[in-house]
């Protein structure tokens, strides 16, 4: 059990800090309109396939923003009742780790159904583009923020 101890309250302190960052940052709505600006240069959509993306899109967000928040809910609140984490038994993080498993096959049938809804309208070029420009505008947030740049900048 002291092997797992540092490892899953690292994993459940970043979760932790994801859910609820979301949520108070208020720097949430400028973030969403960057990032919308960033993949929409980069996937350099016509006019027609930027009206069918971005509602498709805000939906799959959405979506994945619900599946993870009820996911790691359940998981929070479970080691909350048992105490702790210190707490945990064997058994139980045995659960937790499957339960955190089945999370991420859950979001990765959103990410698939996403996809799938995509090719109606876009090449499977483009829908790269996006999971390449998704991930560098991650990187490039993340590396903004622990310079310490302002958002505005």
């Amino acid at each position: 059990m002291k092997n797992l101890k540092a490892p899953l309250i690292v994993f459940f302190s970043i979760i932790n800090f994801c859910i609820f960052s979301q949520d108070r940052n208020p720097n949430r709505e400028k973030i969403k309109e960057l990032k919308i600006a960033y993949l929409t240069e980069k996937l350099d959509l016509n006019v027609n396939e930027a009206k069918l993306f971005w509602p498709i899109y805000n939906n799959y967000n959405a979506t994945l923003l619900k599946i993870r928040k009820e996911g790691n809910f359940n998981i929070r609140k479970k080691i909350i009742e048992a105490g702790g984490l210190d707490d945990v038994t064997n058994e139980d993080a045995e659960k937790l780790i499957e339960e955190k498993l089945q999370l991420e096959k859950n979001i990765t049938e959103e990410r698939q159904r996403f996809i799938k809804h995509l090719n109606n309208f876009l090449t499977f070029n483009k829908i790269l583009k996006f999971q390449i420009a998704e991930k560098d505008f991650g990187k490039k947030l993340l590396a903004k923020f622990k310079k310490g740049k302002n958002l505005n900048k």
